[in-house]
């Protein structure tokens, strides 16, 4: 497993090993003396965090800060190396410090490094706490496979490459598009908008999928970093089931020392302000994640002060809502900057409803659909509204009761139906593999 992750790591950038060997000794004896040393056991925690994260302040937001706090305009200072999945990885390192300091918690040096580096989840999560991981990683166990998580791991692998070549990347060329020409009509900013929010999940939990199917395959059984959050109710629904590895980091290694909900209404609204407005920065260096954030951070605060709670609100009315207040923060995390997010709402507010462009229309028309048209002699007024129809097509999906967690626990993929419909989705997933694009969370 170690030499299969850094050779992975090194297919990918060597420069990302190098650097990694580096950290890992460097975190793994900061580690030892933190469980080790009996005085000033805190300072040291607090000196051997801000190591870890020294690296990814400086990739990640030197520039950042020069040029948008300290308005120094100074192009030289960018850093032309960032190691790829250092935000998932600097987590990791944090929290086994953490875990250290809080309870003695140590692993073998070369379980550490297999944490660190376990390849499939080392560029995008999940971010496995410490304690699990060890629980699964026995060095001495039996290499002979299970064939339960063998056959669990290969479905999800196709439902995730399924998410991934099918609707993401044909979703993210629409998004192109109409991000590149929304100034054409109001149609284009709200097809930006509910484009783009459907891609990144399936673009995102697709890569959850793929990075868990391959775990299960060897033996391992990370956390769920998905639970249908678009079918949420409300947004503290939405926060427990997207990007739940991250979540449960914040929660326990931020909120909780920060004070969770133990001191005060003032002191817990302030604490989940942070929270989200950290969450906000990590995932970029630019306003309009900060916005992104702190906007998730507010509404949280005011379903907390207005006591709305899933079982306390229409089913239906809540999904909606919750569904748009989605739709309208994910602009903020698109759109290249501040300005274009704001321009993106003038332009659907301006009541300019018309036909897609015709590059919106072919950026989602694939070879199988001309083959349709063609073959059964429906009319090309198809092409017009295909995007819609693709649009409705993926938003269903999202809704439907069963996702791939639970598709693999009730082993439905065992049904006549299910390995029918695995079947044809691993054939068209096949036949599109030439054109998939990079991951979104890659970037982060």
């Amino acid at each position: 497993m170690l030499i299969s992750s850094a050779l992975f790591i090194f297919l990918l950038d060597k420069y990302t090993l190098l650097f990694l060997v580096v950290s890992i000794v460097a975190t793994y004896a900061m580690s030892t003396l933190v469980v080790k040393v009996k005085k000033s056991r805190r300072l040291l925690l607090v000196i051997s965090i801000f190591f870890t994260l020294f690296p990814l302040l400086v990739c990640k937001y030197l520039h950042f800060f020069t040029s948008q706090i300290l308005r120094l305009h100074n192009d030289s200072i960018i850093c032309v190396f960032v190691p790829i999945g250092i935000s998932f990885f600097t987590f990791r390192q944090i929290m086994y410090l953490v875990d250290g300091y809080r309870d003695g918690f140590r692993l073998p040096f070369e379980k550490y490094v297999i944490y660190i580096i376990f390849f499939p989840c080392i560029t995008s999560g999940p971010i496995d706490i410490p304690h699990d991981f060890d629980a699964q990683c026995d060095l001495n166990k039996s290499i002979l496979p299970n064939w339960d998580d063998i056959a669990d791991g290969v479905v999800r692998l196709i439902i995730g490459y399924s998410k991934k070549l099918l609707i993401a990347d044909s979703l993210a060329k629409l998004v192109d598009v109409c991000y590149q020409e929304y100034t054409e009509s109001s149609t284009m900013a709200i097809v930006a908008m509910v484009a783009y929010t459907l891609q990144i999940y399936y673009d995102f939990s697709g890569y959850t999928d793929m990075a868990i199917g391959i775990s299960n395959i060897l033996g391992f059984h990370p956390m769920e970093n998905f639970d249908s959050p678009y079918q949420s109710r409300t947004v503290g629904e939405f926060w427990k089931k997207w990007h739940i590895s991250l979540t449960n980091f914040f929660s326990k290694y931020v909120y909780i020392p920060l004070g969770g909900n133990r001191c005060g209404k003032p002191r817990t609204y302030f604490n989940i302000l942070i929270i989200f407005f950290l969450s906000g920065l990590w995932h970029g260096a630019d306003w309009s994640f900060i916005i992104w954030g702190v906007a998730y951070g507010l509404i949280l605060v005011a379903e907390r002060i207005f006591k709305i709670k899933q079982d306390s609100i229409n089913p239906l009315l809540g999904r909606v809502i919750t569904f748009l207040i989605i739709n309208v923060l994910w602009v903020f995390f698109r759109a290249d900057n501040v300005n274009v997010a704001v321009s993106l709402f003038r332009q659907m507010a301006a009541n300019c409803f018309i036909p897609l462009s015709e590059a919106a229309q072919n950026s989602v028309i694939t070879p199988e659909i001309e083959f349709l048209v063609m073959k059964l002699h429906f009319s090309e007024s198809l092409y017009v509204i295909w995007p819609y129809i693709f649009l409705a097509i993926a938003f269903l999906i999202t809704q439907i009761r069963v996702n791939s967690r639970q598709i693999c626990e009730q082993k439905l993929y065992r049904t006549k139906w299910g390995v029918v419909m695995l079947s044809v989705a691993a054939l068209l997933s096949t036949l599109s593999f030439s054109e998939t694009s990079g991951f979104i969370y890659w970037n982060f």
